[in-house]
């Protein structure tokens, strides 16, 4: 769930103009390439290309993105680790101007709700929210597999007698944003547009090149998740229920400093951080193993290993490909001098398989040692808020898909993988899985253990 992006490529986090690259073009003195990463090769499999990266231009200058490319995993903590230098205040604007008719309907002044949002922010303000928003967070969490379990085989159930399904459409998104639903406290038939609107966002921020009726969609998504969540807010002032929102608010009027719009913004980041990051790694963590068969039939003979194959399996399909920040000041990196105002993509994925930091990073092995050092969840002050909750529901998904579909497969049909367009989230679209048919549905498997 960590998904921390800034692609306002016009200011730096001060609000002075940004710096172009002086090195690109002819004669260039610093490390410069023209690869596109949004071409469809390139956002279906860029590892091979990182690996090279890796050895031979580690901080490399991306002329097409207007980005400085971080892709060893040394590199990558550097940035984690220096909140100073390594800004994240612009985080989570949009490449594209707000259209037309956006403007007519919420007016000039209206902006993206995502000031103040935790990933957006930087010390000192980053620590005292995180605090607030971690204590709360954690609390609703607690009794999670008492209800969550169930959610998860309701959708099994419709999946298992036909011996086939389109994993993301049928289980990983309704799974999730069911999940949210019960956090949220509002009912299910609310949450239609939670995909949509998720996806939007990180098209918004990770792409440059989206048609203009995309574009106005994710916009109008935007517009219309904030004035959702502005109602639901409102409605808990005044009737509290035992969910999130309800959490900040009594929070808030305890003294805690937590603004009205710190409140709105969060929530919003809430439930797009946590719907397409999990959503997505159910489904990568499902890949990995329907193809690498004997790591499959190891978990179904020894389910304690689970907890172990989802942290393996995200340091390898890791959902969330980089993150960018913006330099507060000159610094070197990797050898490389890179300027104040500078955007910084820190390729989180590549770093998770960094040879120098895993053996046969290509590989998923179940038995790596040093899993756990993997970037997917972030690291230092930037370790993804909802983490926990992530590695719950991939640990009831994977626990109950593996349990309870019979001889789960990829199905015959499913071709090339397809994503949504960005660099940040690119968004697995389908999944096409087989099994053997399960005609009573009824018996459901052991509880899983959470990761």
């Amino acid at each position: 769930m960590n998904t921390e992006h800034n692609a306002n490529h016009g200011a730096t986090a001060d609000g002075s103009p940004k710096s172009k690259c002086p090195f690109s073009g002819a004669g260039a003195a610093k490390p410069t390439t023209d690869v596109d990463l949004l071409t469809r090769e390139m956002i279906l499999d860029p590892f091979p290309w990182l690996a090279t990266v890796r050895k031979e231009q580690p901080v490399v200058y991306l002329e097409k993105h207007d980005l400085w490319l971080v892709s060893r995993h040394e590199d990558v903590m550097s940035v984690y680790k220096d909140m100073e230098t390594f800004s994240s205040a612009n985080a989570h604007q949009a490449q594209y101007d707000i259209p037309p008719s956006i403007v007519a309907e919420a007016g000039p002044d209206w902006r993206l709700p995502v000031d103040h949002l935790l990933n957006s922010t930087d010390p000192p303000e980053h620590m005292p929210l995180k605090r607030i928003l971690v204590q709360k967070f954690h609390a609703i969490l607690e009794g999670m597999d008492e209800w969550a379990i169930p959610l998860a085989n309701r959708h099994i159930d419709k999946m298992a007698p036909n011996g086939k399904a389109d994993l993301v459409a049928e289980f990983t998104w309704p799974f999730v944003i069911d999940v949210f639903a019960r956090l949220l406290g509002i009912p299910p038939e609310q949450t239609g547009r939670f995909r949509a609107f998720a996806e939007g966002w990180f098209e918004l921020t990770g792409s440059s090149s989206l048609p203009e009726d995309r574009i106005e969609a994710a916009f109008r998504n935007f517009l219309f998740f904030e004035r959702f969540l502005t109602r639901v807010v409102a409605e808990r002032r005044q009737n509290p229920q035992p969910d999130f929102p309800t959490l900040l608010i009594s929070s808030q009027a305890a003294g805690a400093k937590l603004s009205d719009r710190q409140i709105l913004t969060n929530l919003i980041g809430f439930v797009v951080a946590g719907t397409d990051t999990t959503a997505n790694s159910i489904a990568q963590v499902i890949y990995a193993l329907i193809t690498n068969r004997q790591v499959l039939a190891r978990i179904m003979s020894d389910p304690s290993l689970i907890p172990t194959v989802i942290e393996e399996a995200m340091r390898l399909r890791c959902p969330v490909r980089g993150m960018v920040r913006v330099t507060t000041r000159e610094t070197t990196l990797g050898g490389v001098t890179i300027p104040k105002g500078a955007n910084v993509y820190v390729h989180i994925a590549s770093g998770s398989r960094d040879g120098d930091k895993f053996d046969h990073p290509d590989q998923l092995d179940p038995d790596r040692a040093n899993v756990t050092r993997h970037l997917a969840f972030g690291a230092f002050g930037r370790v993804c808020l909802g983490a926990p909750l992530a590695r719950k529901e991939l640990s009831i998904a994977v626990s109950l898909l593996t349990q309870r579909l019979p001889n789960l497969r990829l199905a015959a049909t499913q071709g090339e993988l397809q994503y949504t367009q960005s660099i940040i989230i690119p968004s697995l679209r389908d999944l096409r899985i087989e099994f053997d048919p399960v005609a009573d549905a009824a018996p459901k498997a052991r509880s899983p253990k959470a990761a």
